[in-house]
């Protein structure tokens, strides 16, 4: 696709933040999430692991890369030599701000993961993410612009006010343009 083309589509992206969750995965647990109707992302704020999404390879992630998972399909993240399994549906709790956590073991957070369920769409048409066979992960600690979209992310779903879905949302669209643009490059070279 031609880096025009690619840009229009980009400037029409629509995207919409359902829910907004911590993982708190401990050393050698891995904690598995039943297949979603939407798109899944994830943030690595502490921690390295891997992710397994339904019959795909498993992929090693370290803190600050970020994940899209698509929809329909069964997904997991864990740390070290997984002894423990958790399912996340079972181990969930409603913190004081409103937020959830889904917790695989005592609650260390050996490996902490932001994780949100999305829609991304152009112009309304089609999803972005509709065909995805699998997951993409990309490293993005050199990325300051991302670090500081998910710290005002996550402080501003702590404290929501007037206009929080519009920030949350344009704070996501720019952490997905910028994810996109660093797998093009890396599929480039």
């Amino acid at each position: 696709m031609r880096a025009d083309t690619l840009d229009r589509l980009l400037i029409t992206l629509a995207v919409r933040l359902h829910a907004f969750a911590f993982c708190e995965i401990m050393q050698g647990w891995r904690l598995t999430f039943d297949p979603m109707d939407a798109v899944t992302i994830h943030y690595v704020l502490a921690g390295s692991g891997t992710l397994r999404v339904g019959d795909a390879p498993p992929v090693d992630f370290a803190r600050h890369s970020m994940m899209i998972v698509p929809p329909h399909q069964s997904q997991s993240l864990e740390t070290g030599s997984v002894e423990r399994e958790s399912r996340a549906a079972e181990h969930c709790k409603i913190l004081n701000d409103g937020l959830v956590t889904f917790t695989a073991g005592d609650g260390s957070r050996d490996l902490l993961v932001i994780c949100g369920t999305i829609s991304a769409s152009y112009a309304g048409a089609f999803g972005l993410f509709d065909h995805l066979r699998g997951p993409i992960v990309q490293d993005l600690s050199s990325e300051q612009a991302i670090r500081g979209a998910f710290e005002l992310l996550l402080a501003e779903v702590a404290r929501p006010g007037v206009g929080t879905q519009a920030l949350t949302e344009a704070l996501m669209k720019q952490c997905l343009i910028l994810l996109l643009r660093r797998h093009l490059v890396a599929g480039a070279a």
